[in-house]
């Protein structure tokens, strides 16, 4: 089969995607509601991922991108196999900061080894975190601000109420602050 044949040194985009926001096509003619209902519009090359972690325990040791190097996808059939032959270069699609839940899930996926479910990759040492921006702070991919809280609170030794206020509006403006609430509560 074509689809089980590996080039060797190809590129593949690993696409993935938040919880039911996956791609749909469908044609002019068809009905949105009959395209909607196929068992199939749930099955991306992401979410038959997950599935496959249930069924090969040879998967589960592997993050997304490495699952390429022990597993094939067969998109006409919309599922993965283990790799018979050849090898591919995989990479995540890269997606912009301003994405956050999705630039989140990306940051998750870089370490997520063999997820089942969403819930998963939104677990971090037992604990389950309600989006992946939280679970992403809880495995320490992001920073703790100490930087912007001690500007902040140094400026509060000189500056009056009008300048503190400029100044955290341009630190927001940077955007570099993922937690901008935690900042302004500790300062």
């Amino acid at each position: 089969m074509l689809e089980d044949i590996c080039i060797p040194n190809a590129c593949i985009g690993l696409y993935f995607h938040l919880e039911n926001q996956q791609v749909v096509y469908w044609k002019d003619i068809e009905q949105i509601g009959s395209i909607l209902s196929k068992k199939t519009v749930k099955e991306s090359m992401f979410t038959t991922w997950m599935d496959s972690n249930q069924r090969y325990s040879q998967g589960r040791d592997l993050t997304y991108a490495q699952y390429l190097s022990k597993f094939v996808y067969v998109a006409r059939r919309r599922c993965w196999q283990p790799r018979k032959q050849g090898y591919t270069i995989d990479r995540l699609i890269w997606v912009p900061c301003s994405t956050e839940d999705l630039f989140y899930l990306r940051m998750m996926l870089s370490s997520a080894k063999g997820p089942k479910s969403y819930k998963e990759i939104r677990t971090v040492e037992n604990v389950m975190y309600g989006t992946f921006r939280e679970a992403c702070f809880a495995k320490g991919f992001l920073g703790n601000y100490q930087e912007f809280i001690g500007a902040l609170r140094e400026a509060n030794t000189w500056g009056s109420a009008h300048f503190l206020r400029k100044l955290f509006v341009k630190l927001l403006f940077m955007n570099t602050m993922d937690r901008p609430q935690y900042v302004w509560e500790q300062t």
